[in-house]
This record gives structure tokens, sequence and C-alpha cells, in this order.
């Protein structure tokens, strides 16, 4: 009642809660991690064009729903303890405006700029008053395309986690084992295409932010992704278990038959 009780119309309607309890609190609110794996449902679709538009619409309600919780905070900033405001907003902007929005296009712009340094040699020498040699051409470019390399590192590490939070998985019998394992082929292309992915990830929430600017509040609104291609997947699955009990209940079981039956048969 003190945070004037939270919104439920937001769509990301956990974070305004967090913020309705930092100002009834007037500090910031921790959140503590519970250690318990998670199995998220993923967007999907009945056909890849079909997967390609939720990946779409989910990633473009995630970013409008970030400006939507931002404007929220800036509106009702003076209700809050000054410190914890600006800490708040501080990480806010660093994690949705930085690392989800801009970063991968900022590490490509730089790997683009790195990749025209020898074309740009004119230009260094004109604007900066001193020419780049051979190695040192060589030198910056090894320099920036490593970050791509430390890049793809952090992802094998996330793979690597998430190997080992399958075998939690199956230990707790929250799954059947193997039921969440993958190839290793299938492993590789996602590793590969993980990179790829973000930047247009990246593309989608600079779109998103654009949506929100133009439009404002016409935007916002919870629209979630589609599941029917894991509905029709679990129907199937469903149909193929009814399928095997009505085979199993069409055959005789002899076992069920009497000492009585037999005796007044003979």
């Amino acid at each position: 009642i003190k945070g004037e009780f939270f919104h439920a119309h937001y769509q990301m309607d956990d974070i305004i809660y967090t913020l309705t309890c930092m100002q009834a609190l007037q500090k910031r609110i921790e959140i503590l991690m519970i250690p318990m794996p998670v199995i998220s449902g993923p967007t999907s679709g009945t056909s890849q064009w079909e997967e390609f538009a939720e990946w779409f619409r989910q990633s473009e309600r995630w970013t409008i729903g970030a400006c939507e919780v931002f404007h929220y905070f800036i509106v009702k900033r003076r209700r809050y303890n000054c410190s914890a405001a600006l800490s708040y907003g501080t990480w806010f902007v660093i994690y949705y405006g930085f690392i989800l929005c801009s970063l991968t296009l900022t590490g490509l712009a730089g790997f683009i700029n790195y990749a025209l340094v020898g074309a740009k040699q004119y230009t260094i020498e004109r604007v900066a008053g001193f020419t780049l040699s051979d190695a040192g051409n060589t030198g910056v470019m090894i320099a920036g395309f490593s970050s791509l390399g430390w890049t793809y590192l952090v992802f094998l590490v996330f793979f690597y986690l998430d190997r080992e939070g399958c075998k939690l998985i199956y230990h707790l019998k929250m799954k059947p084992q193997g039921s969440e394992d993958t190839t290793f082929c299938q492993n590789v292309k996602d590793w590969i295409l993980m990179w790829p992915s973000l930047v247009m990830y990246s593309c989608v929430s600079y779109w998103a932010i654009l949506k929100v600017a133009f439009y404002g509040k016409k935007v916002c609104g919870h629209d979630p992704s589609s599941k029917e291609g894991l509905k029709a997947a679990n129907k199937d699955v469903s149909t193929e278990a009814e399928s095997l009990d009505e085979v199993s209940t069409a055959v005789p079981q002899e076992a069920d038959v009497s000492e009585e039956d037999i005796t007044t048969r003979v």
C-alpha cells in the first residue's frame, strides 16, 4: 500500500513490482537467486518462417517492455531514494541500453573499421600525421578480431553450463533422461550462429526503440509469442501414446484369466 501497489497493465510487471518495492522501502531491492534449474518454453512456430516471425515478435516485445519500464522509472524518479535511483538507473541503462541493444553492433562496426585499416591509410596519414607500417596494420587487425575470438570462447562456456544444467535436470527428475540432449553437430551450428543471432537481436532492439519513440504507448502491450509448434509436438506425442494404449487394450491378456474360469471351461 505504501508503494501504491503495482501496475498490472505494464507487460514487465516483475520489474515494475521491484520498482514499487524500492519506492516503498526507499532503498535498492536485493533479489536473491534460487539455485534451481528452469526450463523455459522457447518461441516456436510450425514452419521456419513462422519460427523467425515469433522470434522477431518476442525480441521486439522485450525491448518495448524495457522502454516502458524506463519511462515509468523516470516519471517516478522523485519518489525514490536518490542513491538507489542513481544506482538502479545506471545498471538499467548499461544492461538494456548497451549490453542488449548496442554491444554487438558496436563490435560489428569495430570489425569493419579494423578490416578497412589498409584502405584508410591515406586518411590516417592526413589526419593523424603519421604512417602505419605493415606490421602496425597487422597488429591493429589482430587486436580487433581477437575480441571476436574471446566472444566465442565465452559462448563456449555457456554451452558447457547448459550441458551441466541438463545433468542436474535429469538428477532432479524434472525431465526424462536424454530428453534435453542435443547432438554435437547441432551444438556446433548453434555455437557458430550465436554471434549473428545477437547482431540480429540488436537490430530488432533498435527498431523497437524507434517504434516506441514515434508511437509511444500505442505499441506497448503484452503480445506473447506463439507456442503452436510446441503444442503440435505435444499433440503428436499424446496421439502416439493413445494409439499405443489402444493397441495394448486390444491384445488379449492371458494372465487375467482366473483359475475358476479354467475349471469351468474344462
